[in-house]
């Protein structure tokens, strides 16, 4: 799901070659940029998925901040084949990936397979909310701010007031 929020305006939808997948045209005064959510089922091919995610970051425009998110059920965790791969796509497109950590936790295991990428777009502040249980994955929102001296600051998440407790209990500065 992609909300848009605060001063951030929808321009268009773009057409993506990766399944399961939503781009997004977004923005502000300051700022045109793509968002991008996708899922990965778990028992998808991973290499097939990760090959079609390498053609899909090569078709993106250079000049222009993305942030990629989603579920792909690549844990980052882990030192496999698979993870290489797919940090290295990432790398060799010229993303940035911020998030190494747990986002998934049950009982038997703990897992980093929701994440945020990015390119050309300066990110500020991750927030995990590891205190929520609505679902077996953490909620993860993203900020970031524009001009000199950062006093613009937009939020891409959605709306918290549901929650029992809307405590952030870990914030990754970025910058």
């Amino acid at each position: 799901m992609i909300q848009v929020y605060g001063s951030l305006s929808f321009v268009k939808e773009i057409l993506s070659n990766l399944p399961e997948s939503i781009c997004v045209h977004l923005k502000s005064s300051f700022y045109n940029f793509l968002v991008m959510a996708c899922y990965n089922a778990p028992r998808t091919n991973k290499l097939q998925f990760l090959d079609n995610l390498d053609s899909c970051f090569e078709t993106l425009p250079d000049n222009i901040g993305i942030v990629f998110c989603g579920d792909l059920n690549v844990n980052t965790l882990d030192d496999n084949l698979i993870t290489r791969k797919y940090l290295n796509s990432i790398d060799s497109n010229g993303f940035e990936f911020l998030l190494n950590q747990p986002t998934r936790a049950t009982d038997e295991s703990s897992t980093c397979i929701d994440h945020y990428i990015t390119r050309n777009i300066m990110i500020t502040r991750l927030y995990v909310m590891e205190a929520e249980n609505f679902t077996d994955h953490y909620p993860i929102y993203l900020e970031f701010c524009h001009g000199s001296n950062g006093q613009a600051c937009e939020k891409v998440f959605r709306d918290t007031s549901f929650l029992k407790n809307p405590k952030l209990v870990k914030i990754i500065l970025i910058n």
